[in-house]
């Protein structure tokens, strides 16, 4: 977890010299669900530590957020060529409604379903 109820994951350090690609979600005080990732090229000149990554979904008004990565910061949004040097992989994410009782939605018991 970047942020958890509000708070930077304590073992981040604002000093930290580990700047990479990255990429997370959070959920504002709205239900608003919001992606980040970090650009790659020209237009970037210093990746985030993940203290300062924790830092822009506290700006987003992000009680929660969650680092994403693994490889997955080679995910490009609307990519406009082939992307190098990354593992061929695919990600999904989805987003649905939540259900409260999933059991008591569906009109089945837990005692007649084994």
């Amino acid at each position: 977890m970047l942020i958890q109820n509000g708070k930077i994951h304590p073992k981040f350090n604002s000093d930290s010299k580990n700047h990479k690609h990255r990429n997370g979600v959070g959920i504002d005080k709205d239900g608003k669900v919001i992606f980040a990732i970090t650009e790659t090229g020209d237009k970037q000149n210093k990746f985030p530590s993940l203290y300062e990554f924790s830092k822009l979904f506290q700006s987003l008004n992000c009680d929660n957020a969650l680092f994403l990565d693994g490889d997955l910061s080679m995910m490009v949004v609307n990519p406009e060529g082939k992307i190098k040097d990354g593992n061929p992989l695919g990600a999904i994410i989805a987003i649905t409604e939540k259900n409260e009782d999933p059991v008591k939605e569906s009109g089945r018991s837990l005692e007649n379903n084994p």
